[in-house]
């Protein structure tokens, strides 16, 4: 952070009003409006300089969050992709099953093949992706 530059008393003995280039050989320092008094363009000019890198920071981590979020959702779509078999057929439900009996059908499947129960993982995806498939048709 800069350090903000003191200058000298206009009122005191010696200050000439001679002009910039003199102030600026007198005191060493460029004149800026802000040492008479008033607006500082150098600062303002900062503030919005800062203020627009944090804008473009945070839209950097907004598309790096979006990306992720997409990734995420692909990783997410490959794990319950559809493996191909008939989902009526992976559920052992007929062709004209209600959405009730679809379900009761999937709780009994998924309790058979639940990994946390002894069951088989990939047959339990592949029932999982099944129910997936019937209900979004339903909807």
């Amino acid at each position: 952070m800069k350090t903000r530059r003191t200058y000298a008393d206009p009122k005191q003995e010696g200050f000439d009003f001679g002009g910039w280039g003199q102030y600026r050989a007198q005191y060493g320092a460029p004149f800026t409006s802000e040492s008479a008094g008033g607006f500082n363009y150098d600062r303002a000019r900062e503030d919005r300089e800062r203020r627009e890198r944090q804008a473009r920071e945070q839209e950097a981590r907004e598309k790096q969050e979006r990306e992720s979020r997409k990734r995420q959702n692909r990783e997410s779509r490959r794990r319950w992709q559809y493996t191909g078999r008939d989902p009526r057929e992976v559920l052992e439900v007929g062709a004209y099953a209600t959405q009730t009996e679809i379900r009761a059908s999937w709780l009994r499947l998924v309790k058979v093949h639940h990994p946390d129960h002894g069951g088989d993982a990939e047959k339990f995806r592949e029932v999982q992706a099944a129910f997936e498939r019937l209900r979004t048709r339903a909807a």
